[in-house]
């Protein structure tokens, strides 16, 4: 990608993106939590990023840095600690942070659902039983209720295709279970507890008479490609791993039809071959080549995810194809100790995300994934995804120059 620069409109959401345990700290209650504690992952998130008690001064650094939006999570299990009981002490906190976005000028996009779960939800068969629902919605309108009328726009459910992965088929994630059967069904009722929360919050800002807010969900979205282009394998396997991927969570449920925008999660490409196996869906979906394809052979993550910013144009035109809606792209980031290797992948990827735009897609947004070094889930503490490193003794906060780099092309309102 060579040439002028893309030009990005003026209201366009320049930002990052959070989410509740993995910075706050201290998040007992969660199934997470209890996953940790029985040893389940390589490190605990114990204090994480302290943010529940420091988000005033994180959200002074996205000021600092120039953003002019913020997305984070709440967290269930603290607003509603048992079921049908209420934390109003928790619902006031996230209130404030709300509050204290707008008082800095930055547009607060708020995820209610970022893979975890009370634990009182856990114990009664969390997602695989039908009455969560019920209780999702529950837990929406009762957030909505009480910070509506400051959000604008709403994220109900972050990346239910991965949480039922990593939950019922790779086995990896609380609760552990590995089942095809179990997997369908939690997905299933993700979609139609996104659509019912869908339902509940506009109802809320109908009657409140608010002004409409714009809700959706995020998904990951893969890039796919065969290994061998010209075997029909190959193709298929790539093809039908895509599809699943990106579009199990809108075929079940009838999530499709509780959208406003699209939140587009992107971070890599799959290079795929046909695999004969009849293990699993090894048959359907082929199997991933950790080399990938010659081209993909120079530069990856940390994490050996290949840096791909081709894929992030393919995705957002896909999702534009299909569903015709406005795309918020709510999570692309890379995990490296490599700084400026940080710096070309956001300069890269912006300038993906431009040239969509100026293809006449309507781009809403960017967030940057993350803010801040934080606790990633199964892996622990090793990745760094954030623009800011925390020193895990102390909680100092230090801007990257990555960091600044980004805080450059927010300030200027695109590339330069």
């Amino acid at each position: 990608m060579t040439g002028t620069p893309p030009v990005f409109p003026k209201t366009f959401l320049w930002g990052s993106a959070t989410s509740s345990h993995q910075i706050e700290g201290e998040n007992r209650l969660n199934d997470w939590w209890a996953w940790e504690s029985a040893g389940k992952t390589t490190d605990r998130s114990g204090i994480a990023c302290d943010s529940y008690k420091r988000f005033e001064e994180d959200f002074d650094l996205v000021r600092e840095l120039h953003q002019n939006a913020h997305r984070f999570s709440v967290e269930w299990s603290r607003i509603e600690p048992e079921e049908g009981r209420w934390d109003e002490d928790a619902l006031a906190h996230y209130a404030g942070m709300v509050r204290a976005l707008k008082k800095r000028g930055i547009t607060p996009l708020v995820t209610l659902h970022h893979f975890t779960n009370p634990q009182w939800m856990a114990r009664s068969g969390g997602w695989e039983n039908p009455r969560s629902v019920f209780w999702f919605k529950r837990f929406s309108c009762k957030v909505a209720e009480v910070m509506g009328g400051e959000v604008s726009l709403w994220i109900t459910i972050n990346e239910p295709n991965v949480l039922v992965h990593k939950c019922y088929i790779e086995g990896d994630w609380p609760p552990g279970n590995r089942s095809l059967l179990r997997a369908v069904r939690a997905m299933r009722n993700l979609a139609k507890a996104h659509r019912a929360a869908y339902a509940e919050i506009h109802g809320i800002y109908r009657k409140a008479g608010w002004d409409r807010p714009m809700v959706g969900a995020a998904q990951h979205f893969l890039a796919c490609d065969p290994l061998n282009a010209a075997s029909l394998g190959d193709r298929m396997a790539a093809r039908v791993r895509a599809g699943i991927n990106n579009g199990a969570f809108f075929w079940l449920g009838g999530a499709r039809r509780g959208l406003d925008f699209v939140g587009v999660n992107y971070y890599f490409r799959e290079v795929v071959r046909a695999s004969w196996s009849v293990k699993g869906l090894g048959f359907l979906i082929g199997k991933v080549c950790a080399a990938g394809l010659p081209e993909a052979a120079a530069v990856r993550n940390d994490l050996k995810w290949e840096i791909f910013p081709e894929g992030i144009a393919r995705v957002i035109r896909a999702v534009w194809r299909r569903f015709g809606l406005p795309i918020v792209v709510t999570e692309n980031g890379i995990c490296t100790h490599d700084d400026e290797l940080r710096n070309r992948f956001i300069r890269e990827h912006l300038r993906a995300v431009g040239e969509c735009i100026q293809g006449g897609v309507d781009v809403r947004g960017y967030l940057y994934w993350s803010l801040l070094d934080n606790f990633e889930w199964s892996i622990g503490y090793f990745p760094k995804f954030g623009l800011v490193a925390v020193d895990p003794k102390t909680q100092n906060r230090t801007p990257k120059p990555s960091a600044l780099y980004y805080a450059s092309i927010c300030r200027a309102g695109g590339l330069t």
